[in-house]
């Protein structure tokens, strides 16, 4: 369950982004929108997210990234 800021267009993303997951969402605390926190209550759903292992593929990246741009820096002093 995630009740979004008002007024923050991130967050607002990020809760769209989660209820295509499966993520109840809610507006706000009011209580018109207690039908959504009362059917998240009872409901005996899980939502699960596979997020792969991959810190070691962006941490190569970032290094590549940082050489060639400090050979790149190297030969435009030199030139």
């Amino acid at each position: 369950m995630v009740i979004p800021m008002k007024s923050q267009y991130e967050q607002q993303c990020n809760a769209e982004a989660l209820q295509q997951l499966g993520v109840a969402v809610m507006k706000s605390l009011k209580k018109k929108h207690r039908p959504v926190l009362q059917e998240w209550l009872s409901s005996s759903k899980i939502s699960t997210v596979n997020y792969p292992d991959n810190i070691s593929q962006i941490i190569d990246e970032i290094f590549r990234n940082h050489l060639s741009l400090t050979r790149v820096r190297k030969i435009a002093k030199a030139a």
